[in-house]
């Protein structure tokens, strides 16, 4: 027969050994209050706020970009049989992923926080730059702007299809027609911005090719002469091995000559032709329209998140309330002789002469 522990009753070691689970539970019935309210009040606050908060409109849009034409990649196979490295604008980044940085780029977004959209938002909005619309703040007006800039950068959305290449812009504001204005706006800056690049490209193409064909103009001319003046010395070259070597190889350079030639003649062209081109290599797939409807609020993903956070919340403020319980029964007896000793030093404050009149009690 077995005989239990000394200072163990029956069943405390079951108590102690109660599953996690079932200890948090009980803490949570026992302090119901903070498990209930707490949920329920950031449910409510969520709720509210959701529904007080302002309306948003999405509009879309999106574009394809056209890769480079073939006409810097020729250039750049004549620079580099001079020996020339790279061209000014040679991989200067037509991909997809380019159009989606330059979306966002400060150079795009910069003048569009200070252009003026009077027309598309209630008139009480004045000045309606997107500086006053989306609320930057800062102490001057550089600080506001760096805020809108940023502002706007949340309130934009831009996706590239991997199998199309296509790119999708979404632009949110409070207001429809500010929505499908800026998006448009954005399309445009970027259309002009690759038409500014294209055309400066095309005219340090057109230098390079410019200089290159009045030296290669030079040297075949200089390649001709040297054949000329060999036939007019030696009329009849091919009765003769080592003459008939040499006026062939004046031939292939003449030749040479005549294809470098030929080939720049035809760059400097094309050149001369893209440095006037204003035909965008943007094309707009789905122009920006104006929202039908709002933006769905979200409302029960929001109070279901925020229901499960005050879960949390007010589990931990159980256990907290556990713990401060347990600690002030712990020391009970020496907060109560505390706050007794206290007492007495307030009375002895108040009459200090019975400090002499009391016997030493230690």
């Amino acid at each position: 027969m077995t005989h239990p522990e000394p200072g163990v009753t029956p069943g405390s070691r079951d108590s102690n050994a109660m599953d996690p689970l079932l200890a948090l539970a009980a803490t949570a019935l026992r302090y119901r209050r903070y498990a209930v309210v707490v949920p329920l009040v950031l449910v409510l606050v969520t709720g509210v706020v959701t529904l007080l908060a302002p309306r948003t409109y999405t509009a879309t849009t999106s574009f394809l970009p056209q890769s480079g034409d073939g006409s810097l990649s020729r250039l750049a196979g004549l620079a580099a049989q001079f020996g020339v490295a790279g061209l000014p604008g040679q991989n200067s980044g037509e991909s997809p992923e380019f159009y989606q940085d330059l979306a966002t780029a400060k150079s795009v977004l910069g003048p569009l926080v200070e252009a003026r959209f009077d027309s598309l938002v209630p008139a009480d909005l004045a000045p309606a730059t997107l500086v006053t619309l989306l609320r930057a703040t800062g102490r001057d007006s550089a600080m506001r702007h760096e805020d809108a800039i940023k502002r706007l950068r949340r309130n934009l959305q831009v996706a590239i299809d991997g199998k199309t290449s296509v790119v999708t812009l979404n632009v949110e504001t409070r207001w429809p027609a500010l929505s499908r204005e800026v998006a448009t706006r954005i399309v445009s800056a970027i259309i002009n911005f690759d038409l500014h690049v294209r055309q400066s490209r095309a005219s340090a193409e057109r230098e390079f090719t410019e200089g290159r064909l009045a030296n290669a103009k030079i040297e075949l001319r200089q390649a001709e002469d040297a054949l000329q003046a060999f036939l007019a010395r030696n009329r009849q070259y091919d009765k003769s091995p080592s003459l008939q070597f040499e006026y062939d190889r004046l031939s292939r350079v003449v030749a040479a000559r005549q294809q470098v030639y030929t080939d720049l003649d035809r760059s400097y062209e094309q050149a001369r032709i893209e440095e006037v081109r204003n035909t965008p290599r943007v094309t707009v797939l789905e122009p920006a329209e104006l929202p039908a409807r709002p933006n769905s609020r979200r409302l029960v993903l929001r109070v279901l998140l925020a229901g499960i956070a005050g879960l949390f919340l007010g589990l931990g403020a159980a256990l907290w309330a556990q713990g401060v319980d347990q600690s002030r029964s712990a020391h009970l007896p020496e907060a109560g002789e505390l706050r007794a000793l206290w007492r007495a030093l307030l009375v002895d404050f108040r009459a200090p002469w019975r400090l002499v009149r009391k016997p030493d009690l230690r």
